[in-house]
């Protein structure tokens, strides 16, 4: 009997230690882990929501891509640094909080075409979405796609995992709604056509114009013109004076009778 009870307390206390190997937490306290626990994955989730009634934005397709990564210094002071495809952007992650780091490294990855560790996921009915067994270090998440009928949200950065000053230990699951928001598009009304028929309006007929080549106009015939009849009847104006004709006529009848008188006188 005695034999039975310590092979079940040998297998109860076997299953103990392959329980507490086989559970990664999710929390772990500092003092026993100076610096983060790279073997534990991390889990970060994101609600997508109206920022004005809390409308779920469903169907939304987010990515998220790893660009920073733990470095441990003297096995006891860790920091963020970009990872090796980032190297030499020059960008500094000295300050994680700054918001316009988020900016910078989406304009410096999509104009070098940089090829990061991504996962793609989409919001459920409810807004939220999960990316779970992520290597620890600092996330780049954008909105690859809308959800219908909302905006499209800036990208944002989340390093995991955080340290929780209060508790005084490591989280590895991280809520990043809080960083995110985005907002219902206002819907465009389809305008509506109302088609009244005419009644007794007959349709007109479709005149489909001639292609034929026209024909050129006959040249109408040319009037003769008449050809003018002189008269000879009437004798041509020449510019001679005729007032001493007559006179020209007395002068010479003078003469002639003057000379008669004196014949007879003789």
């Amino acid at each position: 009997m005695f034999g039975k009870m310590r092979k079940s307390g040998l297998l109860m206390a076997a299953l103990l230690v392959f329980a507490a190997v086989a559970v990664k937490p999710a929390a772990v306290k500092a003092e026993t882990s100076v610096v983060p626990d790279e073997s534990i994955p991390a889990t970060i989730s994101i609600t997508l929501k109206d920022v004005d009634d809390g409308t779920p934005a469903a169907g939304a397709t987010v990515v998220a891509k790893k660009v920073g990564a733990v470095h441990v210094e003297n096995g006891a002071d860790y920091s963020f640094v970009p990872v090796d495809e980032l190297a030499e952007s020059g960008i500094s992650f000295e300050d994680i909080t700054s918001p316009s780091l988020a900016a910078e490294l989406t304009k410096y990855i999509s104009e070098n075409k940089i090829e990061l560790t991504t996962k793609e996921a989409v919001t459920g009915s409810d807004g939220f979405v999960s990316f779970s067994e992520l290597p620890i270090g600092i996330w780049l998440f954008e909105n690859k796609e809308a959800a219908d009928g909302f905006s499209i949200f800036n990208p944002f950065i989340v390093s995991v995992p955080r340290y929780d000053e209060a508790e005084k230990l490591y989280q590895y699951e991280v809520d990043a709604s809080p960083k995110v928001s985005v907002k219902q598009l206002p819907s465009t009304p389809t305008p509506s056509i109302t088609v009244t028929p005419s009644i007794g309006t007959p349709t007109p007929s479709t005149v489909t114009p001639s292609t034929a080549t026209p024909k050129t106009p006959k040249t109408p015939n040319t009037p003769n013109t008449p050809t003018p009849v002189r008269d000879y009847s009437r004798l041509p104006q020449t510019g001679q004076l005729w007032w001493p004709v007559p006179v020209l006529a007395l002068v010479g009848a003078a003469f002639v009778l003057v000379g008669w008188f004196r014949r007879r006188s003789n």
